[in-house]
């Protein structure tokens, strides 16, 4: 009987063929070996294939065609894994150190596991971004877990269902929400850098950035809707305090002039 591994690492990309090898090189110099590697390709048309080919013996599935996105991509991916955690390391992202799922595999329990991630960009800046223990109350209001960094349990998939493939850019995002706001999900922070992304994605290209707003408002929209109304509210309320305390000093000056005059 075949085992089950402990890990399901996802790859997708498309005409990566810069930046695949380090994402490549990054998987097979884990210390735990005790997982699949599939890589969905979205039927790339450079050279991205070609560099594929040289880790064939540690890719257990290889798909390369069209598909209607990233989010299909990756659904495509979880429908093909059987690792007890999933985890999207994308073309062009890579581990940190050799030692991540060593790290994780050490763990018991949580459905959601997450490090921090190192956000590569195009100008060379790197900037560390962390994320706290416990995730605020309002945190997934304006921030969400990197896909990069965060393993997810296998079977919260088939609990409350796949990435919303409406979604160019925040499909994650939205899940996330659902996850951790919406079903309560158990999550487990780990202060470790595991990956780094690098900019250049789809999500941090300025002609997206309209697009991923508003995504994102649709998201908050979806799960924050009462939350949203009462800061509009107060808002509103506070906004209408401020104008009848300014018209109520104003009366007071008034009524002083005219006495004094």
């Amino acid at each position: 009987m075949k085992k089950t591994p402990k890990f399901s690492i996802i790859t997708v990309c498309l005409n990566e063929e810069d930046t695949i090898q380090a994402t490549c090189e990054s998987i097979i110099f884990q210390t735990n070996n005790d997982f699949e590697w599939i890589v969905i390709d979205g039927q790339s048309t450079d050279g991205t294939l070609k560099v594929l080919d040289q880790f064939k013996r540690w890719i257990t599935q290889l798909v390369s065609e069209p598909d209607d996105g990233i989010y299909d991509a990756m659904n495509k991916g979880i429908l093909r894994s059987s690792g007890e955690y999933i985890l999207f390391l994308n073309g062009g992202d890579c581990f940190t150190s050799n030692d991540v799922l060593e790290i994780v595999s050490q763990v018991k329990g949580p459905s959601l596991i997450f490090g921090d991630i190192i956000f590569s960009q195009q100008d060379g800046k790197n900037t560390i971004v962390n994320h706290p223990d416990v995730l605020p109350k309002n945190f997934m209001l304006t921030s969400t877990l990197p896909h990069q960094a965060t393993f997810i349990r296998r079977s919260l998939f088939d609990q409350y269902g796949l990435y919303d493939t409406s979604f160019r850019i925040a499909g994650d995002y939205d899940w996330f929400v659902r996850a951790i706001c919406v079903h309560k999900v158990e999550y487990l922070h780990i202060a470790r850098i595991f990956s780094v992304f690098y900019e250049g994605g789809v999500s941090s290209h300025s002609i997206h950035r309209h697009i991923r707003d508003a995504e994102y408002q649709r998201v908050r929209r979806t799960y924050f809707s009462q939350l949203l109304c009462w800061k509009r509210s107060a808002g509103l309320k506070l906004k209408s305090l401020r104008k009848n305390t300014r018209g109520f000093r104003r009366a007071v000056r008034q009524l002083i002039y005219r006495e004094e005059g």
